[in-house]
């Protein structure tokens, strides 16, 4: 029996079409601006591999990029395109997959004016202190406010410091990203 060389050529390109599905990575379809990403290289049965991960266009680090395990910090914006080839002997696989990368939020903090006044050689705030953010959705304060009213995830918060106080807070947006 013979073998037409079609059938032959065809068996090839299917047999390397399996050895590719072989390879693989997963990698979630968002992250905010600076968010890790641990990635694990699947080579599926190829032996003695060695791995080359990039990122398109260009903006992430990888902790390891010729290694099967990298994390990847995403230092820029928009879609990027993360790239793996797994090469065994002469053979070389590559698979990608693309994520959304979102900006992180800019808040801004304004506090209302205290009013001061001295009692017993001591300053001491006589009024509380207002302190609105803005560009985020919801909010995160520390130390906790001393909130009269309202939301304490809120975008505004009252304080009554009686020692200097410093206060943080962290936005978060609608795709989850977040900033201080």
């Amino acid at each position: 029996m013979t073998y037409k060389p079609a059938f032959c050529i065809l068996m090839i390109i299917s047999f390397c079409l399996r050895l590719n599905c072989q390879v693989s990575f997963t990698l979630s379809a968002s992250k905010c601006k600076n968010d890790t990403v641990l990635l694990s290289a699947n080579a599926g049965s190829l032996t003695s591999v060695s791995y080359t991960w990039i990122c398109m266009p260009s903006g992430g680090i990888f902790s390891a990029p010729n290694n099967a395990t990298t994390s990847l910090i995403f230092q820029t914006t928009g879609t990027s395109t993360v790239i793996l080839t797994v090469t065994s002997g002469s053979n070389s696989y590559t698979v990608q997959n693309s994520i959304i990368i979102y900006s992180l939020p800019n808040i801004n903090l304004v506090p209302s004016t205290p009013t001061t006044c001295i009692i017993n050689n001591t300053i001491a705030l006589s009024k509380p202190i207002i302190i609105a953010a803005s560009g985020a959705v919801n909010y995160s304060w520390s130390p906790p406010a001393s909130t009269i009213t309202g939301n304490p995830n809120g975008p505004s918060q009252t304080y009554r410091p009686t020692i200097n106080t410093c206060v943080t807070v962290v936005g978060a947006d609608v795709n989850g990203c977040k900033n201080q």
